[in-house]
């Protein structure tokens, strides 16, 4: 028993224990089952045979090895005590099979959990880096920048970057790009659309490239600004140079010009200020300075007298600075304005539809004492518009006489045959046609007048003299005013909309039959409608025969129905 209590190797691995051990520390065996197997066995044997028949194996066998002839622990061991009280024959003893002789481990769980968590960070990570892919994705950063710029928020300056350490990036320093942008009705567009397509602007003052990395996994891409220095220069001693307003200097006999910066393309307030010759003067303007022109600006104090024609009530603007509005004539003087080779003459019209801008033109030295215009984008000039008028009224014509509609008609109308002008426009001519009184209508577009209703749509305000012959000779003739709506330039240009405004005058003129009196009459009430005209013919009739008052007669009626036609179907 003192052995077995100081077991110290395992019967079944042969590895050593520990004092005291219940289990194998290395194959996990039960120390403390064995013990007690043993014991029991022990306990048994001595009681039906000599001690030397019980021998206890070696400390250096494996338990799980077969037994020698005449050992017969191990095989006593596995067969329970049932076995330990029959008489053991030393002889005859049962050799164990391998399998009951084989000790039982304990099997080892595998642990799942490490695995669902290793799987589950992968799909995190991997959901991460898709995400990732896609926020820092070059389009996405661009149109996130773009969004700051076109709300000139106060991350702003967070999307650019610099390479010069003497340019600080700021809300501040980053506003002339943001001005000169929203100044210009496409700058943003092309702002944005040169970076995404070329990845810089087309002065090469903008990029948008990699700047470090995000995550160290994803390009982080920003707008990269290009820094310059800008010289001005004048032709005067002790002028005072400013650019918006700052960084002064002064010139002087020997030097009249100085660089200023660093700056980045964008819109700034030049100036060059001083007396010359007893008089005061000065030249500033808007400027968009860039890399490229910004090298030598020439604030030269001299002035410049012109006279700007346009659309009377446009605002006149020089460099974005206001000098007033033309006059109903559509003109306005500008005296000694100070003159510089980057001067730009714009107009704003205020239409009914809204504001229309007029492309920049530039003023030269030859524009001096001469009568200076500008065009508006989208908007008709006068003859084009009174053309297509025009061709309106000349098919009015030969529909009115023929009663078949010309194939070019629709052709000057937005919506065509489903446009309602022309639909009206066709109903009136076939009514003339149709009338028997009637025997031709003449159709005469005056006072024609073009203006921007807003921008690219050009409203036309003209007359229509209408003049309706009778087979006596007598004639109506009837004056209206339309406003129309027109869209397109040239011979693209088409009709919108017509509206008759009113009437301005009505007035008929007796046939050959009528008397003298008739004439008379007619001849001092010009204006007057045809039911004026109707009483001077009824009054004269009472000296005339049956004849001459049933023609009279006849007259009147063509003259109410005519009037009756212009007047309804000319209000569309």
């Amino acid at each position: 028993m003192a052995q077995q209590d100081s077991l110290q190797f395992c019967p079944n691995c042969g590895a050593k224990l520990k004092p005291g051990a219940l289990f194998c520390g290395n194959c996990g065996f039960n120390i403390a089952n064995y013990k007690a197997a043993k014991k029991n066995v022990g306990n048994g044997s001595q009681a039906s045979k000599p001690a030397s028949a019980s021998a206890a194996p070696k400390s250096g066998n494996r338990f799980n090895q077969p037994n020698q002839p005449g050992s017969q622990s191990n095989s006593v061991l596995h067969t329970g005590t049932r076995e330990a009280s029959k008489p053991v024959q030393s002889q005859a003893a049962p050799k164990p099979s391998a399998v009951s002789s084989a000790p039982t481990r304990r099997t080892k769980k595998t642990k799942k959990w490490p695995w669902i968590t290793a799987a589950i960070v992968l799909i995190i990570l991997a959901g991460g880096y898709m995400f990732g892919k896609n926020y820092y994705s070059q389009d996405n950063q661009l149109k996130r920048a773009m969004t700051s710029v076109k709300k000139n928020d106060k991350n702003l300056a967070k999307n650019f970057a610099v390479s010069d350490k003497q340019f600080k990036l700021s809300h501040k320093s980053l506003q002339p790009l943001i001005k000169e942008l929203k100044n210009k009705p496409s700058g943003m567009k092309l702002f944005e659309s040169q970076l995404k397509n070329n990845g810089v602007t087309e002065d090469g003052a903008y990029s948008f490239a990699p700047s470090g990395r995000a995550w160290l996994l994803f390009p982080r891409y920003k707008i990269k600004v290009k820094t310059f220095s800008a010289k001005l220069r004048t032709n005067q001693p002790n002028i005072k140079l400013t650019v918006n307003n700052q960084h002064a200097y002064k010139t002087t006999m020997t030097s009249v010009s100085h660089s200023f910066g660093p700056y980045i393309a964008g819109q700034y307030e030049l100036t060059a200020e001083g007396n010359v010759h007893g008089h005061h003067m000065k030249n500033d303007g808007n400027y968009w300075l860039t890399p490229s022109n910004a090298s030598d600006v020439y604030l030269e104090l001299k002035t410049i007298s012109f006279t700007a024609k346009g659309y009377p009530g446009a605002e006149v603007r020089i460099n974005n600075k206001s000098y007033g509005n033309l006059d109903n004539t559509g003109s306005l003087y500008l005296q000694d304005i100070p003159w510089s080779n980057d001067m730009e003459l714009t107009m704003v019209y205020s239409g009914d539809g809204g504001k229309a801008t007029s492309n920049q033109r530039k003023i030269r030295d030859s524009d001096e004492d001469e009568e200076v215009s500008v065009s508006f984008p989208g908007v008709m000039s006068h003859d084009d518009a009174h053309n297509l008028i025009s061709d309106v009224f000349t098919d009015m014509d030969l529909l009115s006489a023929s009663g078949d509609v010309p194939s070019d008609l629709a052709s000057l109308f937005d919506d065509g045959t489903s446009s309602q002008q022309y639909k009206d426009i066709v109903s009136m001519a076939k009514n003339y046609n149709n009338d028997k009184k009637i025997s031709s209508v003449n159709f005469t577009v005056q006072d024609f007048h073009v203006v921007p209703n807003k921008n690219a749509e050009t409203k036309a305000t003209y007359n229509v003299k209408y003049k309706f012959y009778g087979d006596s000779g007598a004639s109506h003739t009837q004056v209206f005013q339309y406003v129309a709506i027109l869209d397109g330039t040239g011979s693209a240009g088409k009709i919108r909309s017509i509206h008759a405004t009113k009437k301005i005058s009505d007035t008929s003129t007796p046939g050959d039959d009528d008397s003298d009196s008739n004439s008379d009459s007619d001849s001092s009430n010009d204006d007057d409608s045809s039911s004026d005209a109707s009483d001077s013919d009824s009054d004269s009739t009472d000296n005339s025969d049956d004849s001459n008052s049933d023609t009279d007669s006849t007259d009147d009626e063509s003259y109410q129905t005519n009037q009756r036609y212009v007047s309804q179907n000319l209000s569309y």
